[in-house]
């Protein structure tokens, strides 16, 4: 984490990793403190948001999938962050989708939409941004982070479910959405989050990022 992630990417977060990181990730463990920190300060004051029975369910829903992943000999990630709720998973995308945070029912439908065609399919194997991961096999990150594409895409999805965020920021920030997929692996650098986030295929709603640094 050290070094250039440090400098390039961590010190440019909203709320940047300080050095109470690792009581921080005592505090949060299996869950990144980025995760928890979204959970706390921007779900938790959303009007329709069931703060414990929602985040109960889709925190219980998103570890027990990486377990049984972990279990399959699959990759999982060291901490479970804004990108590795997996939304392929219909008992976290729904806990997600039902969690009070989607106002209403056609802008959930839309949400559910925009999960299975532009991040990942139920099946695991479709999706803009999973069908990225699946054709860079060969890349020589793949195997310490095989999912990079899909944990941006699914990261700008929580980020940008709440609408308006703090300062009036929409979307997500460009260093947020390179945290989402960063993996403690020297083969994983700042420059392969930059290749995943510019990929010419990559999901359109990736591609735009504003003057001011959000993705909308």
């Amino acid at each position: 984490m050290r070094g250039a992630w440090t400098q390039k990417i961590f010190g440019a977060l909203p709320r940047p990793l300080g050095p109470g990181f690792v009581d921080e990730v005592a505090r949060c463990y299996p869950f990144n403190p980025s995760l928890i920190q979204l959970a706390e300060q921007e779900w938790a004051p959303v009007a329709g948001f069931q703060k414990v029975r929602s985040t109960i369910l889709i925190f219980a829903a998103a570890a027990y999938v990486q377990a049984q992943r972990g279990k399959a000999g699959e990759w999982v990630p060291a901490l479970i962050g804004p990108g590795d709720l997996p939304l392929s998973a219909s008992q976290v995308r729904e806990a997600i989708i039902g969690s009070g945070l989607i106002a209403d029912e056609r802008t959930a439908v839309n949400y559910r939409q925009l999960a299975a065609t532009d991040i990942v399919s139920d099946d695991g194997q479709r999706g803009s941004a999973r069908t990225l991961d699946l054709q860079r096999r060969s890349a020589p990150f793949s195997g310490a982070n095989p999912r990079a594409a899909e944990r941006a895409a699914t990261a700008l999805f929580l980020y940008s479910i709440v609408g308006a965020r703090s300062q009036g920021r929409q979307g997500a920030t460009e260093a947020e959405l390179k945290t989402a997929t960063f993996a403690p692996n020297a083969a994983y650098a700042p420059v392969d989050a930059e290749t995943v986030l510019a990929e010419p295929s990559c999901p359109v709603p990736l591609q735009r990022i504003s003057a001011q640094g959000d993705i909308p």
